[in-house]
């Protein structure tokens, strides 16, 4: 912008905080959606955003996939799946699942 004061011109940028500026992505979020279903162990649960609840499984290839879990699910899908093979279905929308369903599965 410029700014004149006292017919003085003056140049000003308007900038954010590094704080509030978002965090780069590794990739492009695509705005496609896909259905899919991940086979894995439940291993890691976290609730302490109030935006969002994930939990995440890894499955046989050792690769993590994050699942955003609605947060009144969350007790019931943590406390009797924690370390159990489950398979995961939901929509994949760039690097997180968007919980449709969860179901214990047999271990290998």
């Amino acid at each position: 912008f410029t700014l004149v004061r006292d017919g003085t011109e003056r140049m000003v940028s308007v900038t954010r905080p590094a704080w509030e500026s978002p965090l780069p992505l590794e990739e492009p979020i695509s705005p496609e959606r896909e259905f899919i279903e991940v086979r894995g162990t439940l291993r890691f649960a976290d609730a302490t955003r109030d935006d969002v609840r994930m939990i995440s499984v890894i499955d046989s290839n050792r690769k993590r996939h994050f699942v955003e879990v609605p947060e009144e699910m969350m007790n019931g899908i943590v406390r009797p799946l924690w370390g159990k093979v489950v398979t995961i279905s939901g929509w994949r929308k760039g690097k997180v699942i968007e919980f449709q369903d969860i179901q214990p599965s047999e271990a290998d």
